[in-house]
C-alpha cells in the first residue's frame, strides 16, 4: 500500500457535506454496474454494506430478497437518516468501523465499495469485516487501482493487486478483477475459510 495523504480528513461531517452538496442528498445509481459486480456471489441471506454511504444496493437487494436481513452501516448521520427514509425496509446503522455491532460469523456477505482507501487502518477494517462474516461467506471490496498521487485528499492509500491479495490472504481465497473500463478500479472477492 502506498500512503497518499499524511492527514486523514475523512470525518462524518465531511461525508455529510459531500452527500448534501456533491450528491444533493440523492441515492448513487451512477455506479450501478460496480455495485452489481460486488454482489455477484450474493444469493440471499444476511448482508452487510460497510460504508454504505448512498449506495442503492441494500435497498435493491431487500426488494430482490425480501426475507433476507440487509444492513447498511456508515459513520455519517445525515446520510444514514436519508437512506432510512428512502429504504425503510433496510436496517441502517450509524457507526464507525472500529467495531461492527454484530457477533462473530453473523453475516453471509459483506461489501465495502470504495471504502478502504479512506481509512487510516484498512487492515483492522478488513479484520473486523472478516470477524462478522460466516465461514464460506464472501467479503467483496472495490477501490481505485494503483493511485499514485494526492489529487484526492480523501484517499489515504493507493492499492495494487498485490496489496489487496496481502490484506485478504490470511482469511481465504481471493479473486481480483482490475478490468473496469470506467476508471482504474480493483474489485476483490474473498471467500472466508
Amino acid at each position: 500500500m502506498r500512503r497518499l495523504n499524511p492527514n486523514n480528513v475523512n470525518t462524518p461531517e465531511l461525508s455529510n457535506d459531500i452527500f448534501q452538496n456533491r450528491w444533493s442528498g440523492q441515492v448513487h445509481y451512477i455506479d450501478w454496474e460496480r455495485f452489481k459486480s460486488l454482489t455477484k456471489y450474493y444469493k440471499g441471506g444476511s448482508y452487510l454494506d460497510l460504508g454504505c454511504f448512498n449506495s442503492p444496493m441494500p435497498g435493491e437487494l431487500k426488494r430482490k430478497y425480501p426475507e433476507s436481513e440487509i444492513v447498511g452501516m456508515d459513520h455519517a448521520d445525515k446520510v444514514i437518516a436519508r437512506m432510512r427514509e428512502i429504504f425503510p425496509e433496510v436496517r441502517y446503522i450509524k457507526k464507525d468501523f472500529s467495531s461492527v455491532p454484530f457477533h462473530d460469523e453473523y453475516f453471509d456477505y459483506v461489501v465495502a465499495g470504495e471504502v478502504i482507501e479512506h481509512l487510516e487502518h484498512p487492515d483492522r477494517f478488513i479484520q473486523e469485516g472478516m470477524r462478522v462474516l460466516k465461514r464460506g461467506g464472501w467479503f467483496a471490496i472495490s477501490t481505485p487501482f494503483d493511485e499514485k498521487n494526492r489529487s484526492n485528499p480523501e484517499h489515504m492509500w493507493g492499492y495494487t493487486k498485490e496489496d489487496i491479495k496481502e490484506l485478504f490472504d490470511a482469511y481465504g481465497d481471493v479473486e481480483i478483477d482490475d478490468t473496469s473500463e470506467e476508471y482504474p478500479l480493483l474489485m476483490a472477492w474473498c471467500k472466508k475459510r
